[in-house]
């Protein structure tokens, strides 16, 4: 299903790319313990996490990012709140991987004092929880100030480096039907080309202007350096 959404995406929208957060988006799900049923609000990765224990009844980290085929990190933040948070705990880790992680003189400890979750620790679902709600919402682990920023700046640049075979296509379509334009001109119509799109940086057009310069796609008159026209 997500490939068929993917193919009618990229047809649809062309130079558009589509990024699946699952960590963005939430679930409901009617789960059965020995106490009786109870409405868990989870995350979609959470929603996929719980999923495996309906036909496994013990897990590593490991297997679960095999099985989900995403990093370790993005199962351990899905993981946290469903282990360590007070009165929604529906998953435990088994018990001998956490005596082994105690003893260890290695085991590094998270900022709320918790041991971090390592690769080889096991998970088991936990039948015996209880809580006097029916309706339950369990969060993600939050991620830190750092790592939000990080990954803005991450995004940020695909998105620019995305934006750069757009810029250079406008100024090609726009040189194509006039063959001759003015530096301004030029500047000024790419934007207006591009306005449904995103906003054009000016500095960003000049570049591509340059780089198509050096591909020799586009020239400078020769009678007025102000004035471009299409060599293809």
């Amino acid at each position: 299903m997500q490939k068929l959404f993917v193919n009618h995406y990229e047809v649809s929208y062309g130079a558009r790319r589509i990024a699946w957060r699952p960590d963005c988006g939430t679930a409901e799900l009617k789960v059965q313990f020995n106490s009786g049923e109870k409405l868990l609000i989870v995350s979609t990765m959470q929603m996929c996490i719980l999923e495996i224990f309906n036909d496994h009844e013990m897990v590593s980290l490991r297997q679960m990012a095999k099985i989900l085929d995403v990093e370790y990190d993005t199962c351990i933040k899905s993981l946290h709140g469903m282990i360590f948070s007070k009165g929604k705990n529906v998953l435990l880790r088994n018990a001998k991987t956490c005596m082994s992680q105690t003893n260890n003189k290695d085991a590094s400890m998270d900022s709320s004092g918790e041991a971090r979750i390592s690769k080889d620790d096991v998970f088991v679902f936990n039948d015996d929880f209880e809580s006097k709600h029916y309706r339950i919402k369990i969060f993600t682990s939050s991620t830190s100030k750092q790592e939000t920023m990080e990954e803005a700046n991450r995004t940020a640049e695909i998105i620019h480096e995305d934006r750069k075979p757009e810029i250079e296509a406008a100024i090609v379509r726009v040189l194509k039907a006039k063959r001759k334009v003015e530096h301004n001109a030029l500047i000024a119509e790419v934007a207006v080309a591009l306005r449904n799109r995103f906003k054009v940086d000016v500095g960003e057009t000049k570049r591509r202007i340059e780089r198509l310069i050096e591909l020799e796609y586009v020239a400078r008159d020769d009678e007025d350096r102000k004035i471009y026209r299409y060599l293809c």
